[in-house]
Formats: structure tokens, C-alpha cells, sequence
């Protein structure tokens, strides 16, 4: 009599669209009608990608918010000129993809390391946010087999002992840790 829900819902199967909007309904309007919507086709996904990889995958740090309005802009809307000057009107919502399905596929495309490498640089990102795939501890076999070493000019100046006017230098301090 339990439901068997490990075995419903066709988890990674790409549904069958037909006229009909599928997957859940969205929210009611302020005005009391519900708005469809529209399906993701497989030219809406290549829009996303393209908006994805024009806009959000460049240095100039859009936000995913920013990213869907300028999609909204490039392909459902229309555009005009007013003195000079080109504006664009974006479609009804019950014509448009909604935010979060925007955001589903855009984890779908998503590339955290290419992302990255695209936004920062290729430099930075193996500098700050590579993934670390080691350690120094794992070829630690145990005490005194490793040592880890570190050297720091102080901001002392030593003199002389007999002349106090003869500087001789600045100290080094080091510092030895033994890993294990």
C-alpha cells in the first residue's frame, strides 16, 4: 500500500510536448486568470544557450536576472524606434518563458569551471578556484618525513654591540612545522 514514487515521474526522460503547457501551472495573477505560459522547445533551450554564452559567459559580470531580460529582449518582444532611440515592448507573459524556467535549463547548460574561466580569466581561476585534489598529508608516512618550511625578514634592525650607531642587519626567522 506504500507509493512506489522511486519508480514515477520519469526522472532524466525528455517529455513529449504537445499544445498544451506541461508541468505545474503557474500562480494565479493579481487580475484572477492563470497564464499558461509556453513549453521549452528544443528552440527555446538554443536561445537560452545562446543568451547564455553571449551575455552571462563574458567579463562584464551579468546576473542571471539580467541575463533572462536580455533573452526577453532579443526573442520575445518588439522592437521600435521612438526619436531615435530603440525600444523594445516584451510580449504577454502567457507567451514567454518564465524566470524559473530560464533558471532550470540554465542549470542544465550550466559549467561552473568554464563559468568561471569566462567571467574571471583563466589565470585567476587557477589561482583562487581550482578544486584542490591533494594535500601535503597524504604522503605523510609519519613523524619527520615531512617538514614544511618558512622564512620571514623580521622588521628588527640589529646593531652593534659596541657601536650602536652600525647597523648590521635585519634578522631572518624561520619556521619549521613537521607535517605529520
Amino acid at each position: 500500500m506504500l507509493p512506489d514514487y522511486s519508480k514515477s515521474g520519469g526522472k532524466g526522460k525528455i517529455k513529449t510536448l504537445s499544445n498544451e503547457k506541461v508541468g505545474r501551472p503557474r500562480r494565479v495573477t493579481i487580475d484572477g486568470e492563470y497564464r499558461s505560459g509556453i513549453n521549452i522547445t528544443d528552440e527555446v533551450k538554443v536561445q537560452f544557450e545562446h543568451a547564455i554564452n553571449k551575455y552571462y559567459r563574458k567579463s562584464n559580470n551579468y546576473t542571471l536576472r539580467d541575463v533572462y531580460h536580455f533573452v526577453l529582449r532579443d526573442f520575445y518582444s518588439d522592437r521600435f524606434k521612438v526619436n531615435g532611440e530603440y525600444q523594445y515592448r516584451i510580449w504577454d507573459a502567457d507567451r514567454i518563458p518564465s524566470y524559473d524556467q530560464f533558471y532550470y535549463w540554465f542549470k542544465k547548460f550550466e559549467d561552473p569551471k568554464k563559468d568561471m574561466q569566462f567571467r574571471k580569466s583563466v589565470k585567476e581561476y587557477e589561482l583562487k578556484h581550482r578544486p584542490l585534489l591533494s594535500n601535503s598529508k597524504v604522503e605523510t608516512n609519519g613523524p619527520g618525513t615531512r617538514f614544511q618550511i618558512d622564512a620571514t625578514i623580521a622588521d628588527v634592525y640589529i646593531v652593534s654591540a659596541f657601536d650602536v650607531n652600525r647597523i648590521i642587519g635585519r634578522p631572518v626567522v624561520y619556521a619549521v612545522i613537521d607535517v605529520y
